[in-house]
C-alpha cells in the first residue's frame, strides 16, 4: 500500500476515534505496521510526531466548541 495513502487512511481514523482512547499500539495495527515502522512513516509523512498530530487535533476541537 502507498505510504500516503496509509498515512491518509491513519489521519480520517484520528479523527473519527479523536474522542476516544487513541494508542500507538491502536493506530500501528490500523496502518498494519509495526509501531517502529508506523512512527517512522508519519513523521515522515506528516513532519509530525502522532502525539503532537493529535494533541493539535483535540485542541482544534476545543476551541472550535
Amino acid at each position: 500500500m502507498d505510504r500516503f495513502i496509509t498515512i491518509n487512511n491513519v489521519l480520517n481514523y484520528i479523527e473519527r476515534k479523536i474522542e476516544h482512547n487513541l494508542t500507538l499500539e491502536k493506530i500501528a495495527k490500523y496502518a498494519n505496521l509495526s509501531k517502529f515502522h508506523f512512527l517512522r512513516l508519519f513523521k515522515k509523512v506528516t513532519g509530525n510526531t502522532l502525539f503532537n498530530y493529535i494533541q493539535k487535533r483535540k485542541d482544534r476541537r476545543t476551541i472550535r466548541l
